[in-house]
């Protein structure tokens, strides 16, 4: 794997008449990273497979990349680099900061297993120059980064999954997708009530995709009937619920949601996500499985597809 490479874009702003000084306001950093951009097809395209119910390819989204001590969760080497492995989605989390600016960080307050610089500090009370100086803990140079630098890095590359961490960010969430040319690469992870309460209706909502997260398979009539296939294009289950077993639950996602044009997602188990554990998923029917352990994720996922002739 190539050394990642970094390139800065800044805005200059001219402050007002009467011989006032220039300021450089740095804005972005442009990820360079290797793989090259490729024609649309499943792993960078929502409009591939991603969004088909009939799609029986077996698809992984790699939960906050591929990370370890050195290159921690969410950061721009993990998620760089689970795509570089073959990983079809990669899942970041999603805040604003203080100046209205998308970033790529789990918790506010930020806990001391995240940074160390930062600890305790509220991103939403933090600009976003603040946020991207902090270093991630384990790494002597991996900060949090903005959400439009993924964004536009992933373009041509991968497809991209934002948990957005407040509910109210949710229209913000949005706008970035638009703002970064999105619509083709990102969907949001919501709640489905909050589905309702804040996706539906935002300004410009219908040009993105959204995973719905259901309180159980009977709550699926509802964002259903909301007739909206196209932006809810898949829901978030758990494998098994009380009164729905592995079997029950395949009966639901191959006679209910996928009749319904929607694809069925659930994570793996986060302390056991063993070989076992994702080929139960997939034999359950799981469309898209959120991936724990990418080693795992990655044999299990190819074995699958070469088992179905894809």
């Amino acid at each position: 794997m190539r050394p990642m490479r970094f390139a800065h874009v800044f805005v200059l702003t001219l402050a007002g008449c009467g011989g006032s000084s220039m300021m450089t306001t740095p804005m972005t950093t442009v990820w360079t990273d290797e793989p090259a951009t490729s024609a649309p097809s499943y792993n960078n395209s929502l409009a591939h497979c991603w969004t088909d119910a009939a799609c029986t390819r077996a698809m992984l989204v790699s939960h906050g990349g591929d990370w370890d001590v050195k290159a921690p969760y969410d950061s721009h080497t993990a998620l760089v680099r689970a795509v570089q492995r073959g990983s079809d989605g990669i899942k970041g989390d999603f805040r604003v900061t203080a100046d209205n600016v998308g970033v790529i960080t789990h918790s506010s307050p930020i806990e001391v297993f995240e940074s160390t610089d930062c600890a305790g500090q509220l991103i939403e009370q933090m600009t976003a120059a603040q946020v991207t100086a902090c270093h991630m803990l384990g790494s002597k140079t991996e900060m949090f980064q903005r959400v439009d630098s993924l964004l536009q890095w992933a373009r041509g590359r991968t497809v991209v999954m934002l948990d957005v961490k407040r509910a109210q960010d949710l229209p913000r969430a949005i706008e970035v997708g638009i703002e970064n040319g999105a619509q083709d690469t990102l969907f949001l992870e919501v709640h489905q009530s909050d589905y309702f309460q804040y996706v539906v209706g935002a300004p410009g909502w219908e040009q993105l995709h959204y995973l719905v997260w259901l309180d159980s398979p009977e709550s699926a009539s509802m964002v259903i009937a909301d007739q909206h296939p196209a932006q809810a294009f898949m829901y978030e289950m758990k494998p098994t619920y009380d009164n729905y077993d592995a079997a029950a639950m395949k009966t639901f996602i191959t006679g209910t949601l996928h009749p319904a044009g929607v694809r069925a997602f659930t994570a793996t188990d986060t302390n056991d996500p063993t070989v076992a554990n994702h080929q139960m998923l997939f034999d359950e029917g799981i469309d898209v499985v959120m991936t724990y352990d990418l080693t795992n994720g990655l044999q299990v996922r190819d074995a699958v597809n070469a088992a179905r002739g894809l």
